[in-house]
């Protein structure tokens, strides 16, 4: 196997800008596999996405590609490690949770149980795998590096 050289990123970015310019009507020619297959289960695992946390890159960037892949049909979960709290004045969770409903998104509050004796970002990314495997399988989970949840 060839080890990732500096062609890697250009060839990973154009593979996340992808369903961003199929959505804004100027996409990419299929590669050379064809089009893309049948939808695929997509989960992001974060703790911050746009709206609930009204900050942040990661946020920003997560929540754009989970709306495009939704708006091309893919079912997508936003797994919110900071269980049910909103940063947002006057929103709860469940406003963020039928905002990304309106736009075929699921928001998930991770649930707020956590093994003794670890500290905070230990014991979500416990929590996080706790939570995954009682789940149905996906075909993409993705979590940024940051704070360790994965």
């Amino acid at each position: 196997m060839a080890a990732a050289g500096p062609r890697a990123a250009p060839a990973l970015l154009l593979l996340l800008l992808a369903p961003l310019l199929a959505a804004s009507g100027a996409g990419l020619p299929p590669g050379p596999a064809g089009p893309a297959a049948a939808p695929g289960r997509t989960l992001f695992v974060a703790s911050e996405f746009a709206g609930i946390v009204p900050n942040g890159g990661i946020g920003t960037f997560y929540t754009a590609l989970a709306e495009s892949l939704a708006a091309q049909g893919h079912p997508v979960t936003l797994l919110y490690t900071q269980g049910t709290r909103s940063h947002s004045p006057g929103r709860a969770f469940e406003y963020w949770a039928e905002h990304y409903a309106r736009k075929n998104i699921t928001l998930v509050a991770l649930p707020p149980h956590r093994p003794v004796g670890v500290g905070y970002h230990t014991g979500t990314a416990y929590q996080v795998y706790d939570w995954l495997r009682q789940q149905p399988r996906y075909d993409v989970a993705h979590f940024p590096d940051w704070q360790g949840h994965g």
